[in-house]
C-alpha cells in the first residue's frame, strides 16, 4: 500500500495524505483485482522463500530474492494493467511501484536481520542442534556454527555410535 500511495503521487499536483487515498472510492472490480494480486504477489514471495527461515542466507542472497520477487510482482501487476485495462497502470506508475517496492522490500528484510541477529546474540530465538557425525567435517561445521552466534544455532553434541544389532533391511 505505501508503495502504491508513493506511485500514485506524480498523478496529483497536490500531495494527498494517506488516510484520504485510502478513504478513495473505488469500484468493486478494483477490490477484486487488489486481493487477486495480494495473493499472487504473496505467492510470489512465498515461492522466493522470503517468508522462510534464512539463516543460512547472506544479506546479499536477501536483497537479490527481494528484487527477484518484485520484479516478477511488477511483471505480473503490468499483466493485470494490460489484461483489465487498469488507468492509473502507467509505465510511471509501475516503475515507481517497482523501485518503491523493491526497497521497502529489501530494506525491510535487512532490518529484520540485524534485529534478529541482534536476539540471537543475546540467547534468543535459537535452534538447538545435533551434528551425526565426529569426522574432521563434522568439527569445522560445528566450529562455523559457534563462530557466529548470530545464526541462532546452539549446538548441543555430536552423534557418532555405532549401533551394534543394525542390519541391512
Amino acid at each position: 500500500l505505501l508503495a502504491a500511495w508513493v506511485s500514485y503521487h506524480p498523478y496529483h499536483h497536490s500531495r494527498i495524505p494517506f488516510i484520504q487515498f485510502m478513504e478513495s472510492r473505488i469500484k468493486v472490480t478494483n477490490v477484486v483485482l487488489f486481493f487477486g494480486f495480494l495473493l499472487i504477489w504473496h505467492l510470489i514471495f512465498s515461492g522466493f522463500g522470503l517468508y522462510s527461515s534464512r539463516r543460512l542466507s547472506t544479506r546479499y542472497d536477501d536483497v537479490v530474492d527481494a528484487l527477484r520477487a518484485t520484479s516478477l510482482g511488477t511483471l505480473m501487476m503490468s499483466l493485470f494493467v494490460i489484461l483489465f485495462r487498469v488507468k492509473l497502470g502507467t509505465s510511471l506508475f509501475l516503475l515507481t511501484f517497482w523501485a518503491g517496492n523493491t526497497a521497502i522490500a529489501a530494506s525491510s528484510r535487512l532490518m529484520l536481520r540485524s534485529v534478529l541477529e541482534r536476539l540471537r546474540r543475546q540467547g534468543w530465538n535459537l535452534r538447538q542442534i545435533v551434528i551425526a557425525g565426529t569426522n574432521s567435517r563434522a568439527i569445522r561445521f560445528a566450529q562455523k556454527i559457534e563462530a557466529k552466534p548470530e545464526l541462532g544455532y546452539h549446538l548441543i553434541g555430536f552423534v557418532d555410535d555405532h549401533w551394534a544389532n543394525f542390519q541391512k533391511f
